[in-house]
């Protein structure tokens, strides 16, 4: 399976980052229940985005035979960063980039509460509740502690 990667630049004092939203099997089958991870405001000035370090996570390497159209006698071995029970989970980053001026885009990281700061955690659904905030839940690992916070623009700050 091929890794799928949009790519966003954002011009920032002069040099450019690039932002990449990286499909994550993990996350697009057990939290997404899809393989998109931007969501817009209504307005469309604002963009929450997801981004997946999976450099921890172990790989499942598999066999693909293809399509006979191929001729392969035998198949190739492919791999994809799939998380296991007592493995590290990829780590996961929410961000909000401000699009309202192309020329000078702001992008603020979401920071998940304090309880769960130190240990491993995703979020399970985020939300565009108005054109200025966000809600997203988050969850622990063993999934006993799940933490609703709204975040608020400008410096997207977010309370429980």
């Amino acid at each position: 399976m091929k890794k799928i990667e949009v790519g966003f630049m954002f011009p920032q004092n002069k040099s450019c980052s690039l932002v990449r939203n990286h499909w994550n099997l993990f996350f697009a089958e057990e939290v997404l229940g899809s393989n998109t991870a931007l969501w817009f405001s209504s307005d469309g000035h604002m963009m929450l985005y997801a981004t997946f370090n999976d450099t921890q996570v172990e790989e499942l390497r598999y066999p693909w035979f293809g399509s006979l159209d191929e001729g392969r006698l035998y198949p190739e071995i492919r791999s994809l960063s799939y998380p296991k029970p007592g493995t590290p989970n990829p780590i996961v980053t929410l961000s909000v980039a401000d699009l309202a001026d192309p020329k000078n885009i702001r992008i603020r990281e979401l920071k998940p509460p304090n309880a769960l700061a130190n240990q491993e955690h995703y979020f399970a659904a985020v939300a565009w509740v108005s054109v200025t905030e966000v809600a997203v839940v988050w969850l622990n690992r063993p999934q006993n502690l799940s933490i609703t916070s709204v975040c608020k623009s400008p410096m997207w700050y977010c309370q429980e």
